[in-house]
């Protein structure tokens, strides 16, 4: 067998993970560790590393591979999330519980009940469950077994100092209402076609893309909430090129749906940063929740003109065109299902 490496004096590079050939080194356990047999390792490390330098958690306040008792059964939990160091010292309960799955390996509800025990059975307030393309964090609802609701967003270790932000994630859930998400198409179309005199298929064109940049960035998991704020912040840390923010952002989305054939290589989002700017304020953060699909195409995807509805059509506000469910992939159904169940209210 030939001799591993020697251990890396960081415990991430300033981008991605420590490499060398197929092996991939875990700080939490200190070690290199082989990806050809488990792929699901990258995507677990990934993760740690986002805790680590996105979330701002210590590595020494979170443990890989613990055991706990699900059960009958003695299991293993892949990332384990204390308040402090301390408190995992003093094997006080940890705050969160994270399940990784491979990227190929869909989230589904057995999952999230695995998810739930897990975290339970630590005495965990939250748990995530996660396979690099959807995140997707929960509470564990206390004193009720089998019991989980979804949340916005996975608290921030600065979060825990603050009792009255940790019950504001956990009851940062909106159910879907179709009211409002028609409400919110109307009102984007209704600013795409003033700012930009578009006809209504090209305004209805942009605001799907816009739509399909709100779930990369939301239900990737990795990046925030599509917010100004988050625009700003995009802007200041990404790498400085001539290419608009909005413009950049659907490059990106783009790509992470680049599987589903939804979108083109020529295919832009042409529209000003100052009207995108507009569209995403009336945007709020949505919980992403794909517990259920359904059999219906979604009004979203441009390029396949159809009538959205007779309401539309009747009130001379022709709406977006279909996108076939049949030929969505298992990835496009869960963000579309997302949306369609979990729409943002208008502000």
């Amino acid at each position: 067998m030939a001799k591993k490496p020697a251990a890396p004096v960081t415990p991430f590079p300033a981008e991605g993970l420590h490499r060398s050939g197929t092996l991939v080194w875990v700080p939490l356990k200190h070690e290199w560790r082989e990806l050809t047999s488990k792929p699901e390792e990258e995507v677990r490390q990934e993760f740690v590393r986002h805790l680590h330098l996105k979330l701002g958690y210590d590595l020494a306040q979170m443990g890989q591979e613990l055991r706990t008792q699900s059960g009958t059964k003695s299991v293993r939990a892949d990332i384990v999330v204390w308040g402090s160091a301390d408190d995992k010292a003093n094997a006080a309960s940890p705050k969160i519980v994270v399940e990784c799955k491979a990227e190929s390996v869909s989230l589904n509800l057995k999952d999230y009940y695995q998810g739930e025990s897990y975290a339970r059975s630590m005495g965990a307030e939250f748990f995530v469950a996660h396979n690099r393309r959807f995140t997707e964090p929960f509470e564990v609802v206390p004193a009720a077994p089998g019991q989980f609701k979804s949340v916005a967003r996975i608290p921030a270790a600065s979060d825990w100092g603050d009792a009255k932000i940790i019950k504001e994630i956990k009851e940062a859930q909106r159910a879907f209402n179709r009211t409002e998400f028609t409400r919110l198409l109307q009102t984007s179309h209704d600013i795409i076609r003033d700012v930009h005199k578009k006809d209504p298929t090209a305004a209805f064109d942009a605001i799907s893309k816009v739509l399909f940049i709100k779930m990369f960035v939301e239900r990737s998991g990795l990046h925030g909430t599509f917010t100004t704020e988050y625009l700003d912040s995009y802007k200041k840390y990404r790498i400085l090129t001539n290419m608009t923010i909005h413009q950049a952002l659907f490059d990106e989305t783009k790509n992470f749906y680049r599987a589903d054939n939804l979108f083109t290589e020529k295919d832009t989002l042409d529209i000003s940063e100052a009207t995108f700017r507009r569209i995403v304020k009336r945007y709020k953060p949505s919980t992403s929740q794909r517990l259920a699909t359904t059999s219906r195409a979604l009004p979203l995807k441009s390029s396949l003109a159809r009538p959205f509805a007779a309401s539309w059509a009747s009130s001379s506000r022709p709406g977006p065109s279909w996108i076939s469910w049949s030929k969505c992939s298992t990835r496009a159904k869960g963000s579309l299902s997302a949306i369609r169940r979990q729409a943002p209210a208008a502000s």
